[in-house]
């Protein structure tokens, strides 16, 4: 709004430009704040779900894991609501490392990497999930292509098409002319390598109405419309370290240290804006919003115009992950808990008053926020139950042990941030 005010028009064309932007506000889902900044702002509340550093959605669920080589684990984390995980084994092994995933079809796929003790001579193997990731079966009969994938692995799904993008070997001791690889499969288990030459090195893939676009750390971005068989380049005039790349709103946008790009015309043309000294993590796209994470969480409805995120009167710092899906942005960090968006305004976080206890007696505690009209909570003692409806703990404990549990109050709009605590029952 510090645009509309800054301009000096007569009164009718200013009433007439307000409700304009009014309706663009109402149809992309934001929320329009009158008597302050009047930034538009989504709602977030905060979720019991930390150090996890990747997450993607299908079929209802929200699948999160870690990448990295000091995190990695043959385990993923799901959730259908955003507030209880669940904790599934992926891999045969230890040495099972998760590093992609994504759902398609009726399925979800993980891409996971068994370690040699070879340096850069790791083997992949693809395991898919049918019930929403709560168990896996590795797929057998791969085929894949000589030239290996060792890092930076990204996984989406198109048009009946599972598309792998990473780096080989070559990448890091730099003897390939092209270490950066593109991996297309139709079922998940014969891959085709379809690399154009000139890739950028640490490919991430996005695609949208009928066109792949391939950003990374290059001067290039590549565009296929026909998933690799062909490909076209569009020179983006500077070298950029692109991170993350989406597509909503009729637009492709990419982003990552320096830059953020956006193309409206399929990514044959792109236009840049410098982000100083912002470093973009993740851009993610549903119901009419970007969201990304760059230092600070930002939305923007057409990728050129951002705005911060504001929560208690502050931008809310953030790098990480995020996933658009039933449940609205679901949002990971390696380094802090989860967040997760409202359309509204939830209840703020429940006031615990619970007590330890002793089993075979009987326990009561409660759980208190103003305006909740409901309330959950997860970990509780055996024997013990929650109302809902009023926030009380009843019963007869029957476990002696230290439990901890995490709770959340909502309402209409939603739920609002966890509380966490501890029960010990002797």
């Amino acid at each position: 709004m510090c645009l509309v005010c800054s301009i000096i028009l007569n009164q009718s064309f200013l009433k007439i430009s307000i409700l304009a932007f009014l309706v663009i506000l109402h149809e992309s889902s934001l929320s329009f704040a009158q008597g302050n900044e009047s930034i538009p702002f989504l709602t977030f509340a905060s979720r019991d779900a930390s150090t996890l550093e990747r997450i993607a959605y299908g079929g209802g669920s929200y699948v999160a894991w870690n990448s990295s080589d000091q995190r990695s684990s043959d385990r993923v984390c799901i959730t259908q609501d955003g507030r209880f995980w669940s904790t599934v084994r992926v891999g045969a092994q230890s040495s099972h490392k998760v590093v992609a995933c994504a759902y398609g079809s009726d399925r979800w796929i993980s891409v996971v990497r068994v370690d040699s003790i070879i340096l850069h001579n790791s083997t992949l193997l693809i395991y898919y999930s049918l019930n929403g990731g709560m168990s896996w079966q590795q797929l057998s009969g791969i085929t894949m292509p000589t030239l290996s994938i060792d890092d930076d692995y990204q996984l989406i799904f198109a048009e009946g098409n599972w598309i792998l993008t990473g780096r080989s070997l070559g990448d890091t001791i730099s003897v390939l002319p092209n270490p950066s690889r593109i991996w297309i499969s139709s079922d998940g288990a014969n891959w085709i390598d379809r690399s154009p030459s000139g890739l950028p090195s640490c490919p991430v893939p996005a695609y949208g109405d009928g066109v792949l676009v391939v950003v990374g750390y290059g001067d290039r971005i590549f565009r296929s419309t026909d998933f690799g068989v062909n490909w076209s380049s569009a020179y983006i005039g500077v070298t950029n370290y692109l991170t993350s790349v989406t597509y909503g709103n009729s637009s492709f946008v990419a982003g990552g240290t320096r830059n953020v790009l956006t193309s409206t015309d399929g990514g044959v043309n792109w236009l840049s804006q410098s982000l100083g000294n912002q470093s973009i993590s993740f851009i993610a796209y549903g119901s009419g919003t970007f969201l990304r994470g760059a230092g600070r969480l930002q939305i923007s409805h057409d990728g050129n115009l951002w705005s911060d995120v504001m929560r208690g009167g502050s931008p809310i710092d953030w790098n990480g992950d995020a996933a658009f899906g039933s449940q609205g942005f679901l949002l990971v960090s390696e380094y802090r808990n989860g967040l997760q968006s409202i359309q509204g305004t939830p209840p703020s976080s429940p006031t615990t008053y619970a007590t330890n206890g002793i089993v075979g007696e009987t326990y009561s505690a409660s759980l208190l926020a103003q305006g909740a009209t409901q309330y959950v909570a997860y970990g509780l003692p055996p024997g013990l139950a929650l109302n809902s409806a009023n926030g009380q703990i009843l019963g007869t404990p029957t476990a002696i042990g230290t439990y901890y549990v995490t709770a959340y109050a909502g309402n209409a709009a939603g739920f609002g941030n966890f509380t966490k605590f501890t029960i010990k029952m002797r």
